[in-house]
């Protein structure tokens, strides 16, 4: 059940739904929701006297046995799962006119969509508690057999319970398929039914989308996709068209979350775990719901559904420089596993240090202020025998040597002055150190290191009485031009690949092209040229190019789909 929303009380007036009792135990009273295949009606449960929900399939859509069996389904998945995060059944059946009716428990909250449209950005406490709970519910449904496979925002319900806010529900299991249960293989209605989209193109698993069987890992992709969102408040794809949305699931590479949102210093560890969770591959991401709920709650600090409200920000609650230099009393600490890696600055500082660790540490301090000072009288004497080598060099060069008779030699040509003169212009220079520390280490490098390059020593007498030929410098060949670099339809591919995931849809279609022309017969480059005009909307195009993909690759994997997008 899609979260409730008030609707248009003249729409309501045309309803003939309010005020009737359906299977003779439930009063409708007011349209609440509206969607493509029923309503959903606050509704009274005469027997309880208790508020319920019920859906109701449209009356036009019961001839439609397709319909009707996508209904009953839903009802049937849903009815399977008994767990504290999952929407609970309480009846489902047909009354005496044949309306085909499900009434579950009725919700009061936000979806997610609104919290995260509302809330942005969302502390990554209170990111970890919602996806915990919605990966319990998952491992419910894939216990029992269940795959929701239209995992969204939406379908996700935060309601307060007995004072716990954001408690989780996850609902609308209306394409849920019971795997163990229901062996009816509807893979080949799995994108469409009479209009209907079966699963959202953003939220979709590369392998739904490919119509292949499915199992519990591709509602962890979906739940990868809204982690993302929850913590960038953006999805990792993006297009003009359903068709391009997917595409780009199924070929494109995510931008990491830091690196889409630099703003809010996105620890690595929620990269790590979003980036598992949307690997193409099934086998590569995390195997179960536990896998991946124990990931968040190790990496993102998650504490399940029964924590307490989340700090406004999550280095709010880490100590500062003033607060670490302010005792604090061990008693009030929590004791740590020995193996925490993830222990916070504070849990460091509280531990009560013993007389050997006091000794370590004054033993550490001796040893680094005994290393500086080895590493300066070192320093100082490299710097003495440097001065050493120069001295005679210096005083071989001040001794006069008789001057050579004069011999008539004969002046070399202008062009030896213009590349004598010149030469030292072309002489490359050091790269500028990138940042202090590269400079400090050039600097270091500088000081330390013995000089290769002291001045040698004076040439004997009979090498200054050799013919003046030998003495004037020769002009220095001009240098070989450096061969172009080559780039081959592969690089220019992986140029275009990263345009494309920036956003620069022509550049890279033009780069795609240069590729074609140097691979014409590449399945790569034409595969891509059918992505990238399908992303800038040249439907044309793109089918001309998946033709020529298909044509050169017929076997290839991903072929039926393909197939299907061309239009």
């Amino acid at each position: 059940m899609s979260p409730p929303q008030e609707q248009d009380p003249r729409l309501a007036s045309l309803d003939p739904m309010p005020g009737r009792v359906v299977a003779g135990n439930f009063r409708i009273d007011k349209l609440i929701g509206a969607g493509a295949m029923g309503n959903v009606y606050k509704a009274l449960q005469l027997s309880l006297g208790k508020p319920v929900a019920v859906k109701v399939l449209h009356h036009h859509l019961l001839k439609n046995d397709r319909l009707v069996g996508r209904f009953k389904r839903e009802a049937k998945s849903a009815a399977l799962l008994n767990h504290p995060n999952s929407i609970q059944i309480i009846d489902s059946g047909e009354d005496s006119d044949g309306t085909l009716y499900i009434a579950m428990e009725l919700l009061t909250g936000r979806d997610l969509a609104q919290v995260i449209h509302n809330d942005f950005p969302l502390p990554l406490l209170r990111v970890a508690r919602i996806m915990t709970q919605v990966m319990s519910a998952l491992d419910e449904a894939h216990a029992q057999g269940v795959i929701h496979r239209d995992l969204k925002p939406s379908n996700i319900m935060l309601i307060e319970r007995r004072g716990e806010k954001d408690f989780v529900k996850v609902c609308d299991f209306g394409i849920a398929k019971a795997t163990l249960t229901d062996e009816e293989d509807d893979r080949s209605a799995m994108l469409t039914v009479q209009g209907l989209v079966c699963g959202t193109p953003e939220y979709m698993s590369p392998e739904q989308a490919r119509a292949e069987p499915l199992d519990g890992r591709a509602d962890l992709y979906s739940a990868a996709v809204i982690l993302y969102q929850m913590v960038t408040g953006d999805l990792p794809f993006d297009a003009d068209s359903a068709m391009g949305i997917i595409s780009r699931h199924l070929a494109d590479p995510p931008e990491p979350p830091s690196e889409r949102r630099r703003d809010l210093n996105i620890p690595p560890e929620v990269d790590q775990i979003v980036l598992r969770g949307l690997e193409k591959n099934r086998d590569l991401r995390f195997p179960n719901a536990v896998a991946f709920r124990e990931a968040i709650e190790t990496m993102l600090g998650g504490t399940g559904g029964s924590a307490a409200p989340a700090p406004a920000n999550v280095r709010a609650a880490m100590p500062t420089a003033r607060d670490m230099a302010t005792p604090i009393d061990t008693a009030t600490v929590p004791a740590r596993d020995a193996g925490d890696r993830f222990a916070t600055t504070a849990d460091m500082t509280s531990r009560p240090s013993s007389a050997r660790q006091k000794a370590l540490v004054i033993a550490g301090t001796a040893l680094l202020l005994g290393g500086s000072a080895v590493g300066a009288i070192a320093t100082a004497r490299v710097r003495r025998a440097q001065m050493s080598e120069r001295a005679p060099a210096a005083a071989a060069a001040s001794v006069p040597v008789a001057p050579a008779p004069p011999v008539a030699a004969p002046a070399p040509p202008p062009e030896a002055h213009a590349a004598v003169e010149a030469a030292p212009a072309e002489l490359p220079t050091a790269p500028p150190a990138r940042d202090s520390r590269s400079k400090r280490r050039a600097l270091s490098n500088r000081d330390t290191t013995p000089r290769a390059t002291a001045a040698a020593p004076a040439a004997p007498a009979a090498d200054v009485h050799a013919d003046a030929k030998a003495v004037a410098p020769a002009a220095p060949a001009p240098p070989e031009p450096a061969a172009p670099a080559t780039r081959g339809p592969r690089e220019v591919l992986a140029e275009a690949e990263k345009l494309l995931a920036q956003g620069e849809i022509g550049e890279a279609c033009a780069r795609g092209e240069e590729a074609k022309r140097l691979a014409p017969k590449s399945p790569p480059a034409h595969k891509f040229l059918g992505k990238c005009y399908m992303r800038a909307g040249r439907t044309r195009e793109a089918n001309d190019n998946y033709k020529l993909y298909l044509e050169l690759a017929p076997n290839a994997a991903d072929a039926p789909f393909v197939k299907s997008m061309i239009r």
